[in-house]
């Protein structure tokens, strides 16, 4: 198994998010994670994607029921916080990881956020 990191911007995602992952045409793991000026919220967000991806493939969740749910859900949380998302379980206990990699990288929830947000309003990057 190949696993492939890209930092890319934004508007280059699969679909409105700042962390994705996918297989590729070769079976491939590919992650992207969106650019964003601050390398610290860049790297929590992958850390996220890698334990979400790890718990998912343990639980032997298909990728496609992701991206079916991620591309059609509406609402105004993360896709994944929905408990009746297909990833919910392993989605919060990255939520969970992500949490704490951002205070041990010397940021505030608040602020990583805030980062987030510009980025999936257009000014992050």
């Amino acid at each position: 198994m190949k696993i492939e990191v890209q930092i890319v911007p934004h508007r280059m995602q699969r679909y409105p998010t700042c962390g994705d992952y996918f297989l590729d045409d070769n079976n491939d793991i590919q992650i992207r994670i969106s650019e964003c000026p601050d390398w610290r919220v860049e790297a929590a967000v992958l850390v996220h994607e890698l334990v979400e991806l790890i718990l998912v493939r343990r639980q032997d969740i298909a990728l496609s029921d992701i991206d079916a749910w991620d591309k059609n859900y509406v609402g105004d949380d993360e896709p994944g916080n929905n408990p009746c998302a297909p990833y919910h379980k392993p989605h919060v206990f990255a939520d969970l990881v992500e949490r704490m990699i951002v205070r041990e990288l010397g940021m505030e929830w608040q602020y990583h956020e805030d980062m987030l947000a510009k980025i999936e309003d257009g000014n992050g990057n």
